[in-house]
């Protein structure tokens, strides 16, 4: 039998937590992180790192969730999803992302099997995950002490909703001094419980405790693993992998497209972009943003993240209108 090896070295992969790997890179915190597509404001690493902080500290002290529980998101692509992700990071709370389009059955069965304690959830879904309470009998003031509402302090104003709690709400009041810790074996606790489509039955949630031993980072071994790498370890395999993949990219030129949902495993982890230099801006776009944009500026070529849950550049000259168009928007004080 022939063995092929490869010509890259392994890369070595720490043992630690995703959001302290994310942010010990040297790197300045006024780069930006990342574009929302609709209203072109842009978050810089150094604000990032700080609403993580801020929110993490006020769903603790808020809403009593500590290290170890299991928090639920409902929500669409937006630019409050990678804060709510990397602040329940911080804070040692694992993160289920539920599918934007469950029916409140669906959701029922996402939210009693990983035993949820707390659901984040869009607006615009809030009619969804009271259908799922109401269906699995909770009155409903039960119902609106597990429900908090996402956004980020500088959101354009939406409708108010009397009786429930806003993530508004968990910023200003204080930060976490640091993060919740997974340093050496603790990095194999289980960060992500994600569920599979449900094809030969209901969705089941997906956890791996253990990272293969084997497993080396190269540049095609990575991409083949995301559907079920759902520790800190394990996920922090795919992003060392990501610095041989992508080390042909600048943050001078290249912009991540963030269009895959961020409820799927492939969208979920383009933060992980913060960790791999270079550098890379991400532009947080829908699907249906994508297609608008795309014939407005007579765009020819979609990122084929779109298709294949591979993350490629955005040209430049896509964001540049897009980013020029808001100031910056930092935490609370």
């Amino acid at each position: 039998m022939t063995i092929y090896t490869s010509p890259v070295p392994p890369e070595p992969v720490p043992k630690q937590s995703i959001w302290s790997f994310l942010f010990s890179q040297v790197l300045s915190p006024s780069l930006t992180a990342f574009i929302d597509a609709p209203t072109g404001r842009t978050l810089s690493r150094g604000d990032f790192r700080a609403l993580t902080l801020q929110f993490a500290h006020g769903l603790r002290s808020q809403h009593g969730v500590r290290r170890g529980d299991t928090v639920l998101i409902l929500s669409p692509n937006s630019f409050a999803w990678p804060v709510m992700l990397l602040g329940l990071v911080a804070g040692g709370i694992r993160v289920s992302p539920a599918n934007s389009g469950y029916t409140p059955t669906e959701l029922a069965h996402q939210y009693r099997d990983s035993s949820a304690r707390i659901i984040f959830v869009h607006f615009d879904f809030l009619p969804v995950v009271l259908d799922m309470f109401r269906a699995i009998g909770l009155s409903p003031a039960e119902a609106r002490s597990r429900i908090i509402i996402a956004g980020l302090p500088s959101d354009k104003p939406e409708p108010r909703h009397d009786g429930f709690a806003s993530m508004l709400d968990l910023f200003g009041h204080g930060a976490l001094g640091e993060e919740e810790r997974f340093d050496g074996e603790l990095a194999n606790e289980t960060v992500l419980l994600c569920y599979s489509s449900g094809t030969t039955g209901r969705p089941k949630g997906v956890m791996v405790n253990k990272h293969p031993p084997h497993f080396r980072c190269t540049r095609v071994a990575p991409v083949h693993c995301l559907f079920y790498k759902t520790t800190h370890l394990n996920i922090l395999t795919v992003l060392c992998g990501d610095r041989l993949m992508l080390s042909g990219l600048t943050f001078e030129k290249d912009v991540m497209a963030g269009v895959i949902p961020f409820y799927h495993i492939y969208g979920m982890l383009l933060p992980r972009h913060m960790g791999s230099p270079p550098w890379f801006k991400i532009i947080i776009i829908s699907v249906q943003e994508l297609l608008w944009y795309s014939s407005s500026h007579c765009v020819s070529v979609f990122p084929s993240s779109s298709c294949h849950g591979t993350t490629q550049p955005f040209s430049a000259s896509m964001c540049s209108s897009i980013a020029s168009r808001a100031p910056l928007l930092s935490p609370p004080s």
